[in-house]
C-alpha cells in the first residue's frame, strides 16, 4: 500500500458500494483496497495463500476489473 501512496494514489481500504463502479459492487468485502489517481484506478487483492490466485471469485474479480476502462487488477 505504501508504494501506491508514494506514487500519489489515494487509498480506500475495504471499499464500500459507493466507492465501486456498478460491475464491481458485487465484490464488496472481497477487495482489500482500491488506489486511485486521476483517471487511473487499481483494485488490489492481497494474496494470503498461493491457492487464492486460483479462486474462482478472484478470477471473476480480475476479469470484471480489467473490463473497466481506466481500471486494473493488482496482487
Amino acid at each position: 500500500m505504501a508504494d501506491y501512496t508514494k506514487d500519489g494514489y489515494e487509498i480506500i481500504v475495504l471499499p464500500v458500494t459507493k466507492n465501486l463502479p456498478v460491475p464491481l459492487q458485487k465484490f464488496q468485502g472481497k477487495i482489500d483496497f482500491i488506489a486511485t489517481r486521476g483517471g487511473d484506478a487499481r483494485v488490489v487483492k492481497v494474496a494470503t495463500t498461493p491457492s487464492l490466485s486460483n479462486s474462482p471469485y478472484v478470477k471473476d474479480l480480475a476479469e470484471a476489473v480489467n473490463n473497466l476502462e481506466g481500471w486494473a487488477f493488482d496482487w
